[in-house]
């Protein structure tokens, strides 16, 4: 879900834009900008105008009387429409002034961005304190899709997607503030813009997950987030293809002075809030798939709407929180319409604060993370805990409720005297669009929290911090955390600037007994980040910083040590760099590794090897996992008759990640160091290794035609273990190879396969491993594997998912016996799937006509199987034509999903089979019966698919609704949508969850019913996989490796050699066909829409 906000000027300023056209943005731009700088008149933007069908916000005065809040703040209407409209994100200056993004120019699918209209930038100020800010004035106008605002090194920065923006001098007051404002200088200032980045893609289909969010780390760096729907190749303008950063969603960083890209943290589904703690630990806020996460440098996240993009991330971290704000046992949709109050308000959240842990806020809140939840119009709380495991976010009770239906909350931020500020965008409707647009409302709400032990101004009213002299900033980093960061800011600006550097020397001095004398831990941080502001801290006093007694002060020793390393990309590859890690650095990280106890400087050291040399990696690494602990008491080592060590903070959340991670380069590099891990991970003669899910992930990845020299290594390792190494080993070598046909019998196998052999009869994993050992010796050609397989697959009084597993791998090898079993065990309960796959695999036409007699026998997913394999050969097609037209199957198992299948086979009499059960669904079109437009059209035409929707709305009247039969409409569902969509717990499972969709909007339904193509991300875009054998398998490819390619089908999962696959072909379309409608009549449309929109 979200964001992008739009805008244009407003006309009561007197300043307009230029009139653009999106898709020749890129073109014209320099040709505008060199107008403008010539004097040119910009020509006036028309008046805005609202799409919204849903009603009209609360006026703003009533809206904020809607507010309830706890802890008793004051708030006040800081800002409204007509001086503010549409503000998508904020930031402070130095004064305390407000800079407001205001984007107008956001618009409905499939417009997206509505080129009439502009965005802008605007200054507020409360110059007499009452709460209201009486000043306001344009600093800059004439932008299109502004999605954030950030000062900073002597400017403004803008980021609109696809360009990061600066402008020198940009955010300082216009000429004439705050009496006469120069009308002329917003378009000046616009005219003054430097493209410093360019490649923050906005996704066509999901355009709300656009870059955002500018701030500055403590690190003096600028960060910002992006949507994992809009991938970008990042890079300055005319950078050439090889030299950009992949951004694949998640959080991103740019290095001013440096001029370096980092993309530091990827997944999630739309970030829309960051933040960091006293101690600079970072944590941002999410949409869909878990609201809170840590900023962990070089981390993979789970994602919701797009596919990791790192063939060998298997699993990505999950949320750092304990609890979801809303049901996540069903789908997110569903936390809706106030649906999800008891669990937080709902799935989507914006902004993000940390609220500091000092006096003058109240108890409640410090320390705790506050982020705005759309749905719930609320702010949430969550605790943040430090735990063995890394810290953990907590719910506690919402600060605030917002009373106007229209409340969208889009930015949180901090602002000085122990204030929030919340931007509220002030729409409805999902993505802000779901049922049109509000351009012309917008509101600032400002919560003022009063406390007795609040400490005094840190500056007198009225001071220009700014023209501080240097000594008077290191003041400000002993007061409030806000005037700490200015200070720290403000001084990274004038080293930046290089004039003053006679004034910063004075002031090293002071900073750096701060750091080695500070009273706490926060203070000294502050010191240090001062330091590196001003490039005034060297590698030996970082270095001596890793054994300072406060664990905050290690963490950031190695954060700046490590800080112009170059990180691997999302895609596992290593960037140029100036600069490289030293020897005595890299051997001071290898003894903090065997030194070290804290967990949160384990996890920082852990995300550090990311950044280092691949031959360095595995050393560091197994120095982590080594540790062990008994009673919470680290012990080195455990004894080794406790039969199940655990890992010192257990099987760490995030550790394990993050060493797996920085270690996939060394597989290449350094086999051996990433056998030292394996090692390292078990106590010598335990029953259970403490890092099984690293070991197996190890053990996996050795399976890798990249690693075949190293395998003989790790099988002795594994036999020498016993019975922790059999069970890690086998089960990571069957999982990798799932799928092979045949793989050559790795040295070291018959040691460890008689090590296995000699495990006790009765003892509990005896019969598992040699289940697991039976299909690695079968994948070798070992007969006495493929013997076993086959008994255990008719051992009718083994349990079924063993039975099917052993049947499986028997036709992944391509054994003989897997056809005859399968033909026996098709009718068997538990079986049926395995069956049909082994028939499918072998191909032979009387084993499709069995599939087709045994149709009526099976259970509802097993026959969804057997029209997916029916479908998957052309002569197989034919005789499942053959079933339908005889009457064996009936004529309703010919669903648009499978004629899209079966047109996909590209037999042109299998096609002219298919038009007599309707329509081919590329044909459809609801606009003329004489016109036909194309798939291709409908997605990339806005007009064509506003017409297309416009047709289909005006022939769903509210009396044609009202006439609809809901259970007829169950029935056409069924038919219809059920092959690939649940609903009510019915269903398939390849499509997302209709249950608690936006099914209640007819809009919603229309968009993504007539026009499923303009909605998906290209990841779910539908591909077909022609294999060597004749089969066309469709679905989605989740991931792929130089060996496999993992297809997610209508039924489960495949995996497919590549050497079996002949071609990929992407349709470019949705898996949900177009043309559903016009394969139903009138009454049959009405039922099915009633049905969709019934609770």
């Amino acid at each position: 879900m979200f964001f992008a906000v739009h805008r244009p000027s407003r006309l009561a300023t007197g300043c307009g834009g230029l009139r653009r056209v999106c898709a020749l943005l890129p073109l014209l731009l320099p040709c505008l900008l060199a107008a403008m700088a010539a004097g040119a008149a910009p020509e006036a933007e028309p008046a805005v105008e609202n799409s919204e069908r849903a009603g009209e916000p609360l006026p703003p005065e009533a809206a904020l009387a809607a507010i309830e809040a706890r802890l008793s703040p004051r708030i006040d209407l800081f800002a409204a429409e007509p001086s503010i409209r549409n503000p998508v994100a904020a930031c402070v200056d130095a004064a305390g002034r407000l800079l407001v993004a205001e984007n107008l120019t956001y618009a409905e699918k499939p417009l997206k961005r509505d080129p009439r209209f502009r965005d802008r930038v605007t200054m507020l100020e409360d110059a007499d304190g009452d709460g209201t800010a009486e000043r306001h004035a344009t600093l800059v106008d004439g932008l299109e899709g502004l999605a954030s605002v950030a000062v900073g090194r002597g400017g403004l920065w803008l980021l609109c997607p696809p360009r990061l923006l600066f402008i020198p001098d940009g955010h300082r007051p216009p000429p004439g503030w705050p009496a006469t404002p120069d009308s002329d200088e917003p378009a000046r200032r616009r005219a003054a813009a430097i493209a410093i980045l360019d490649g923050f893609t906005v996704s066509p289909n999901s355009h709300h997950t656009f870059a955002n969010g500018l701030a500055w780390g403590p690190d003096g760096w600028l960060y910002g987030r992006c949507g994992a729907s809009s991938p970008g190749e990042i890079g300055r303008p005319g950078a050439e293809p090889h030299t950009r950063v992949p951004l694949r969603g998640g959080i991103w960083r740019y290095h001013p002075e440096r001029k370096v890209f980092e993309a530091i943290c990827h997944g999630t589904t739309n970030p829309w809030g960051l933040d960091w703690d006293d101690l600079g630990n970072g944590f941002f806020t999410n949409t869909v798939n878990g609201h809170l996460w840590r900023v962990l440098p070089g981390a993979h996240y789970a994602r919701s709407h797009t596919v990791e993009p790192h063939p060998w991330v298997l699993e990505p971290l999950g949320s750092h929180a304990d609890h979801d704000h809303f049901d996540s046992g069903r789908h997110w949709t569903e936390s809706r319409d106030g649906r999800a109050d008891a669990h937080g308000g709902g799935h989507a959240h914006t902004g993000c604060v940390v609220v500091p842990d000092e006096p003058g806020w109240p108890e409640a809140l410090r320390g705790r993370l506050l982020t705005l939840n759309l749905h719930g119009r609320r702010i949430n709380v969550d605790r943040l805990d430090a735990e063995p495991t890394g810290i953990v976010g907590r719910h506690e009770a919402d600060l605030a409720r917002f009373g106007d239906p229209f409340f969208r909350g889009t930015d949180l931020l901090e602002l000085p005297g122990r204030r929030l500020a919340v931007l509220d965008w002030s729409d409805t409707g999902e993505c802000h669009e779901g049922t049109g647009v509000h351009r012309t409302s917008g509101r600032i709400y400002r919560f003022s929290f009063v406390a007795d032990d609040a400490l005094p101004p840190a500056v007198a009213a009225g001071t220009d911090v700014e023209a501080l002299p240097a000594a008077d900033l290191v003041r400000l980093l002993t007061a409030d955390r806000w005037h700490a960061r200015l200070a720290t800011h403000l001084l990274a600006d004038r080293q930046a600037a290089g004039d003053t550097n006679v004034e910063l020397d004075r002031i090293v001095p002071e900073l750096e007994d701060l750091v080695a004398h500070g009273d706490t831990p926060t203070l000294r941080l502050r010191a240090l980040w001062a330091l590196w502001a001003l490039q005034r801290i060297e590698q030996p006093r970082l270095l001596s910083l890793l054994v300072d007694p406060a664990p905050a002060l290690r963490c950031w020793a190695l954060r700046l040590l490590s800080d112009a390393w170059p990180l691997d990309t999302v895609l596992g590859d290593r960037p140029t760099a100036d600069e490289r890690p030293s020897d005595s650095a890299l051997d001071a990280l290898e003894r903090l590794a065997i030194t070290e106890t804290d967990p949160e400087v384990r996890l920082t050291l852990a995300c550090v090897v990311s950044r280092l040399p691949p031959i360095r990696r595995a050393r560091i690494a197994a120095e982590l996992v080594a540790k062990t602990e008994l009673g919470n008491v680290a012990v080195l080592p455990v004894d080794p008759a406790d039969p199940a060590p655990r890992a010192l903070g257990g099987d760490h959340h995030d550790l394990g990640a993050m060493l797996w991670v920085g270690l996939l380069p060394a597989f290449v590099t350094d086999p051996d160091g990433v056998i030292g891990v394996w090692r390292a991970a078990c106590v010598p003669g335990a029953q259970h290794s403490h890092w099984p899910s690293l070991r197996r992930a190890i053990a996996r990845r050795m399976t890798g035609s990249d690693t075949q020299a190293a395998r003989p290594d790790l099988l002795a390792a594994a036999a020498e273990e016993g019975p922790a190494g059999f069970e890690d080993c086998l089960a990571g070598l069957d999982a990798g190879w799932r799928g092979r046909h045949q793989v050559d019998r790795p040295t070291g196998w018959t040691d460890l396969r008689a090590a296995i052999g000699e495990t006790p009869d009765g003892a509990p994993r005896r019969g598992p491993l040699l289940d697991t050992a039976a299909r690695l010796d079968a994948l070798f050609g070992d007969p006495r594997g493929i013997d076993r397989l086959a008994d255990t697959a008719r051992d009718a009084g083994l349990p079924p998912p063993t039975r099917a597993a052993a049947l499986d791998a028997l036709v992944d090898v391509k054994a003989d016996e897997a056809r005859h079993l399968a033909q026996g065990l098709l009718l068997e309960p538990g079986l049926s799937l395995a069956a049909i796959r082994s028939l499918l695999a072998t191909g032979a036409d009387e084993d499709a006509r069995m599939i087709v007699d045994a149709y009526p026998h099976l259970d509802e997913a097993d026959r969804d199987a057997a029209l997916s394999a029916l479908a998957a050969r052309v002569s197989w097609g034919g005789i499942l034509i053959d079933g339908v037209e005889d009457g064996r199957i009936p004529n309703t198992a010919i669903t648009p999903l499978l004629t899209r299948q079966l047109t996909g086979l590209g037999d042109a009499l299998l096609r002219s089979r298919l038009d007599a059960f309707g329509p081919p669904p590329t044909t459809a079109d609801v606009v003329s019966t004489a016109d036909v437009v194309s798939t291709a059209d409908v997605v990339s035409t806005a007009d064509v698919v506003s017409t297309r929707l416009d047709a289909w709305k005006a022939r769903l009247s509210p009396q044609v609704l009202a006439g609809g039969d809901p259970a007829a409409g169950r029935s056409v569902w069924q038919k219809q949508c059920a092959a690939c969509h649940r609903m009510h717990g019915e269903g398939g499972s390849l499509g997302p969850d209709l249950t608690g969709s936006g099914r209640r909007d007819l809009d919603y339904l229309l968009a993504n019913i007539v026009t499923p193509s303009a909605t998906v991300s290209p990841d779910y875009r539908m591909k077909q996989v022609v294999l060597a054998d004749g089969r066309v398998l469709s679905g989605i490819v989740i991931r792929r490796t130089a060996e496999l390619l993992l297809l997610r089908t209508q039924t489960g999962e495949e995996a497919i050699p590549v050497d079996d696959v002949d071609e990929v072909i992407d349709g470019g379309v949705s898996l949900m066909p177009e043309g559903i409608l016009e394969r139903l009549d009138e009454a049959e449309v009405a039922d099915l829409f009633r049905f969709l929109m019934e609770p």
